[in-house]
């Protein structure tokens, strides 16, 4: 059986994507936005801690493609004079 998908908190999104522009690995990563949303005995919902390890895995690939479509677009049209 399927598990079903839990939506998680923006707050928890923008401290994820806040914490992969440093070099840690993701499962401290993962470890410590958790240990912030309350840890395993005191987080208030579901939604304030990251799902698992491969959501911070996503969170670090999406801001790499990110950038490097920024550096593209900026060398592409660094030519053009305003």
């Amino acid at each position: 059986m399927k598990k079903p998908f839990l939506l998680i908190a923006s707050s928890t999104r923008r401290s994820i994507e806040a914490k992969v522009k440093h070099p840690m690995g993701p499962s401290t990563l993962y470890d410590k936005v958790f240990e912030e949303a309350g840890g395993m005995i005191e987080v208030e919902a579901v939604s304030n801690a990251p799902r698992n390890i491969k959501q911070v895995k996503n969170s670090r690939a999406k801001l790499k493609r990110m950038s490097s479509d920024e550096d593209e677009f900026y060398s592409r049209h660094s030519w053009i004079v305003y």
